[in-house]
Parts: structure tokens; sequence; C-alpha cells
């Protein structure tokens, strides 16, 4: 059934309503969304069905993403062994969606979810307050403001900013030594960038100071939180501006922004150290079989087909060897490349099977809190063994990074954090994908009239492509970025080692030819100094018998070991024989 809700139709009447979606906020998790891939999307109402839909789909996606690969033929009687995983992900996965927090139990029920309470005025709809399902209790909202109200609660005002010092977000500038810097200008980074463009286009100001406990934030065993999280829970800052991801745990006690990045948990690790490939590797891209094959297909012809039938079969021939020629070209390089980067882990399913690689996460922070929470066997195995060796984990990125290029170490970090590393550590790379999906976002206190607003400019900002332009900035171009750009890797260099067998393969046929050849040589000599001799024995007996045949026709006498021969002047004259 559709109300009329109009201001006459409704006169004198007291209506209060309930929704599963904080429209504005639903609104703008969809633009952002949708901005983030490049469409530009006006504004535009949500219904609920949708917006259920829109988190349903949004939370399957994010748990086909952070899944491990499966690329193994499955047979149609036999059951995937992925599937569980991946129920099992989905199960523990939690984000935030249009209809607040995204959270099921072990039968696929929604927990944890909140309804919101409104009532309608002459200014429209207006919260009262939200029904949480985890308490069961009723929660009221901070008296509401219109926007024009917001925005003069905001202008002109200077907000206090807790930051963290964490590349490239948050740094210290780099100034000479007789160069003298204070206040804010100590900082730059792309979060100092981010806020200064939402102060620029807010008109406020501000003033940056560093988490005293160095922590973002989380909840400590007596219940109190500490870091950035517990300084916006006590009211020393209005804002936490640095790398701070969105968690559930968190939102119970502060608010954020829409994320202004989306990263997940990735693996860092050093690159494997390149050996040099196996004197036979060229023969590796063919198998024996095929090798052998070719060996007994050889055979040498000098002849020029004409027939039809014989000039089919060499065509054909000649089309099998261009075949072959070109798959051993395109395999040759892929081979000897993958015997060179060889590395003992793949995956997060590889880590936690081994004990040799050590791995660890931040000491205090939201990667740490996904591995403690998680139900999924393979992190709960990776958990087990951290916690039961607190060595494992580190005070600061800047360590972690420094472990994994001195020892055999695994560091778990966001994945924005990583890709920055990378791009400065030719040494260093990512294995696998990601573990989960989060996002940055802004943290405000609880109720703050800020929210709305800067999450509006966040978008905006996004909208205008900026936010793409400072982290291109701040990763690939400031402080030696896109020093091991990976588009600009070359080919693998051959040298005389990864070619040993073919020299190999050269030498030994170089022998054998030398040998074949030199006893060719010496059977041929052989034959023809005795065919020469043979020859030569005829020739002076054919000559004997003809000098003596014409020695008894001219008068000739026989003298000693010669022959006498009659001169025109009638004497004889001896003559040795041939």
């Amino acid at each position: 059934m559709t109300l009329d809700l109009s201001e006459n139709a409704i006169a004198g009447c007291n209506i209060t309503a309930f929704s599963f979606v904080r429209r504005s906020a639903a609104t703008s998790a969809l633009r952002s969304a949708l901005i983030k891939d490049g469409i530009h999307v006006p504004a535009f109402s949500l219904e609920m069905k949708t917006a259920v839909w829109s988190d349903a789909l949004s939370l399957l996606a994010e748990t086909m993403r952070s899944a491990e690969p499966y690329n193994d033929v499955i047979p149609c009687d036999e059951r995937w062994e992925g599937g569980k995983r991946l129920v099992d992900r989905l199960l523990q996965s939690r984000s935030n969606g249009t209809t607040g927090s995204i959270a099921v139990d072990e039968t696929g029920k929604r927990t944890n979810f909140s309804i919101v309470v409104m009532k309608k005025s002459k200014a429209g709809f207006e919260e009262l307050g939200e029904w949480r399902s985890e308490d069961k209790e009723f929660v009221l909202a901070v008296a509401s403001k219109n926007e024009s109200s917001k925005k003069e609660s905001l202008e002109n005002k200077t907000l206090q900013v807790t930051i963290y010092l964490e590349e490239p977000f948050v740094m210290l500038k780099k100034v000479e030594k007789n160069e003298a810097i204070e206040g804010n200008d100590r900082y730059e980074g792309y979060c100092i960038d981010l806020l200064q463009k939402i102060a620029e286009i807010r008109k406020f100001k501000y003033v940056l100071h560093e988490v005293k406990d160095k922590a973002y934030g989380s909840k400590e065993a007596n219940g109190k939180w500490n870091g950035m999280v517990g300084e916006l829970q006590r009211g020393d800052a209005d804002l936490a501006v640095a790398s701070l991801t969105i968690s559930y745990s968190r939102s119970e006690v502060i608010d954020f922004t829409v994320p202004y990045m989306h990263l997940g948990i990735s693996i860092l690790f050093k690159k494997p150290e390149a050996t040099d490939p196996s004197f036979f590797a060229f023969m590796s891209p063919l198998s024996v079989d095929v090798w052998i094959s070719m060996l007994a297909a050889y055979a040498g012809s000098e002849l020029s087909p004409r027939a039809g039938s014989t000039r089919i079969a060499a065509v054909i021939w000649w089309f099998f060897t261009l075949i072959i020629i070109s798959s051993y070209t395109a395999n040759l390089a892929a081979f000897l490349t993958a015997q060179r980067m060889l590395s003992p882990i793949e995956s997060a399913d590889d880590l936690a099977k081994q004990t040799k690689i050590k791995y660890g996460t931040l000491g205090r922070g939201s990667t740490m809190t996904f591995f403690s929470e998680s139900k999924i066997e393979t992190y709960e195995r990776m958990w087990k063994l951290m916690s039961s060796q607190p060595t494992l984990f580190v005070n600061s990125s800047k360590e972690g990074i420094w472990r994994v290029k001195t020892s055999d170490y695994a560091y778990l970090m966001e994945s924005s954090m990583l890709e920055y590393a990378v791009e400065r550590d030719c040494d260093l790379m990512q294995i696998g994908g990601l573990l989960d999906q989060k996002g940055y976002g802004i943290g405000l206190p609880k109720g703050s009239p800020y929210r709305e607003l800067i999450s509006t400019t966040i978008l905006r900002l996004q909208e205008k492509t900026v936010l793409t332009e400072l982290k291109d900035r701040w990763w690939k171009q400031q402080r030696g970025g896109g020093h091991c750009d990976a588009s600009k890797a070359t080919g693998v260099d051959l040298g005389t080692v990864s070619l040993y067998g073919i020299f190999i393969v050269l030498l030994v046929g170089l022998v054998i030819s030398f040998a074949i050849a030199a006893v060719e040589f010496c059977t041929k000599t052989a034959l023809e100094t005795k065919k020469r001799d043979n020859g030569d024995t005829s020739i002076k007996m054919h000559h004997r018998l003809r000098n003596q045949s014409d020695g008894r026709q001219t008068g000739l006498t026989p003298v000693r070991s010669g022959l006498s021969v009659r001169t025109d002047n009638n004497e004889n004259q001896l003559v040795n024989p041939l």
C-alpha cells in the first residue's frame, strides 16, 4: 500500500517510521563504489530491497575476491573441496554496507544489525535513534541539525587532528640542516594533502599532533581503547587522519567517513635469489619422448619433390617443423625464468603449512585483530603460531620490512603499504592476493556533526580523480617511487651459464664429427694408396711386357737388368726398365 505523506495529507498526524537503511549513508556508499570505477552518478534515492541485495552481493563479491584461487579440474561426481572454505570465509566476513554492519552467524542469519527509528516533521523524516539487535536496546541519536547549520558549525573552526607516522600517508618532511619548520609544516604525505584539500573546500583550520602511544587503536583487556581511537573516544581529538582501517569493532565506538582508499591484507616477502638453471635447461620446453621422436624422424634428403603427393607430404612436414620450433622458442624463456624465480611460498595456505619461514603482523592494529577473530582454519592456524611467539609481532611496518629483508620472515601487512614498499625496493614482492577487503577512512568521535560534510567532500574529490592523482604522486613519484615499476622490467638475460648445456652439445657434436672425419680420411687415404700401388704395379708389368715384345721385334739384346736398345747408328744402348 502506498501512502500520501504530503504535508496536507498528514497534517496533525504523528508518524513514526522504521528503516533498515540510512539513506544518506547508503547513497554515499553506492556513489563511492560507482565513482571508484569511473562512473559518474547523479543523486538518487535507494529502496530497502535494493540496499539489501547490494549488501548481499557486495559481501559475496568481497569473499570471492579474497578467496584463494582454485584451478584444479573437478570431476562431476566429486565435491568441490574449496566450497566449504568459501562458505566458512563468507560466514566470518565483516563489512559495512548500505544497511550498516554486515555479519552473519553459523546458520547464515544476519546478526548485529540496527534499525533506524525516524519521526515525520515539517523538514522531513528526522532520525530519533536506532534499535540494536545485539543488546536489544534503543539508543537515542544525537540531536540532528540541518545541513546549513552543519556547514556553519564547520566553517572557521579549528580542529584538533591526531596523526600516525606511516609512509606514505603521514611523514616528517626532509629539511636542510639550517632549515627550521614548525607546526603543521613539519608533515607531508597522502593524508596531509587529503586533509588540506578538505580544509580548503570546507574552510576550516586544523592543528596536527602525533598520537601519544603510537598506535592506531585496539581494545585492551580492561575494555578501554588505545591509540587514535582512544583519543577520539576521550575527546582529545576531533579527527583522526591516517591509514586508519574501518572495522566493525572500531565503528562501535567512533564514526568513520566513507572510505578514501580500498585495500586488503597481503603477504610481503623477499624475492628468491636468482639460481642458475641446469646445464640442460634448454631441453625443458619439450619432453623426453618428443626429443626422441624428433631424433628418430631426422633424415637428410637432396631430392626435390615433384609429384603432388610428395609435395603435400613435404609441406605438412615443413608446417610441423614450424610449429615445433615456434613452440620451443616461446617456452624456452618461460622455463628459464621460472627456474630462476622459484618462491618457497605462493599463498597464505603455503605459509601456514610450513614452519621454516616465520611470519607476523603489526603488534597493535586491524591486521592482528583480523587474524585473532577469524574462524577460517588457515588463519586460525596462523594466529595460533603468532600468538604463541610474541616476538613475531613488530612495532612498525619499517621493522617488519627490515625483518623480511634480513631473515626468513614474511610480513602480513595492508596492501597499500606493501605496494609502496615494493615500488622502492626491488628485492621485495607480494605473495598471493588479498586475504580480505576493507578501506581506510577518517575517524571522528561518535555522533560527530562533521561526518556527512567530510564524507561528501571525499566523494567530490574521488569523482574529480583527485584521490587517484594523490596516490600516483606519493606511490609512484615522490621519494623514489617507480624505481621497481614492473612495466619497465626487462627480459631475462641468457649468459653462458644459462646455455652451458647447448655449448656442451655443440662441443660433443664437434668432437664426434672430427672423429668421424678423421676415420673417414684415414680409410679413404689407405684405400687410395692401395689402389695407386696396385695401379703402378700393373703399369710396370705392362711396360715390361711391351718393351720385351718390342725388343724381339727390333733386335734388342737384354743386358744385365736393363734393356738393350739399338740406335739409328746400329749401336746398342742400355736402358733401365721403368
